[in-house]
């Protein structure tokens, strides 16, 4: 395998890792309103005053948490993919067709 091919192999790969931090920071975000929802229902549930507390700073706990952590991994994953992109056209500009010009008439 020549050089270029296994750097162009190892920035698709990259570029898998960062679609997957891009997917994963999705579900944390979108995970928020269902353990608030969860908590709620808990909360219902149970009808302890100590219960229904414990469990909306649980959920309040997971949504900061879960919030920051899922923004960070999806900007970090947007980031990375459209840097590694950047590098695969450039990789790849040489061995593209020049563009196609319209002539008028």
């Amino acid at each position: 395998m020549n050089p270029e091919t296994r750097l162009r192999a190892e920035l698709v790969s990259a570029q898998q890792d960062a679609r997957g931090s891009i997917h994963r920071g999705v579900i944390m975000l979108a995970l928020v309103p269902l353990v608030l929802l969860g908590a709620v229902g808990i909360a219902i549930g149970l009808g302890s005053t100590t219960a229904t507390v414990l469990a909306i700073l649980g959920a309040a706990t997971y949504t900061l948490i879960g919030s920051i952590g899922g923004l960070a991994m999806l900007t970090s994953g947007a980031f990375e993919h459209r840097r590694l992109t950047k590098e695969l056209r450039a990789i790849d500009a040489p061995r593209q067709l020049p563009a196609a010009r319209v002539v008028v008439r």
